[in-house]
């Protein structure tokens, strides 16, 4: 991988990947109980 070519990318892709951490770690609170982390993840969006 080159880099990022703009900051916004880098923070956009960043965030996506420790949000899924957060799900996967059971660290968000929310209500979507029986859904894949995947599933999770999308209905955030």
């Amino acid at each position: 991988m080159l880099g990022f070519k703009k900051f916004r990318c880098a923070r956009v892709l960043l965030g996506g990947i420790e949000v899924m951490h957060m799900i996967v770690k059971r660290q968000l609170n929310d209500c979507s109980v029986g859904q894949t982390p995947a599933q999770q993840f999308y209905s955030l969006a």
